[in-house]
């Protein structure tokens, strides 16, 4: 959860703006499969982690967020770079697509955020009641 944040909210923003058009979607194409990728089975272990120690809330929240991570990782990640690379060739309404991807994968990311902090409030109150 905190990687995810400090990436979004720190990292990312100076990132684009520094770093020249090409070379910031080449960095796109290039981080956020692998992003995808290890945050997905992070969250993984952690769902299996909680189901494991009997937090079964925990686990499936947990496993919704992996899941969401892979489906961005396996479809929406190559499908914002195939609309991409259609409207940069000037194809029909390709730009509409893209931005619509975009925002498909801001909302599976605020998804992702809500999951976890659901998850952590569940493990939360699970030790304040044991404890």
């Amino acid at each position: 959860f905190g990687a995810m944040a400090f990436f979004g909210f720190v990292v990312a923003p100076p990132l684009m703006r520094a770093v020249p058009g090409e070379a910031a979607r080449d960095f796109e194409r290039s981080f956020f499969p692998r992003y995808h990728g290890v945050f997905g089975t992070m969250t993984a272990v952690g769902a299996v982690s909680a189901a494991l120690g009997g937090e079964s809330t925990a686990g499936m929240l947990l496993a919704l967020s992996a899941l969401a991570s892979l489906y961005a990782m396996g479809v929406i990640t190559p499908n914002i770079e195939q609309a991409r690379r259609a409207a940069a060739s000037g194809r029909g309404l390709a730009g509409i697509e893209l931005r619509r991807l975009r925002n498909r994968s801001v909302w599976m990311n605020a998804a992702q955020y809500a999951l976890l902090a659901a998850a952590m409030s569940v493990l939360a109150a699970a030790q304040l009641t044991a404890g």
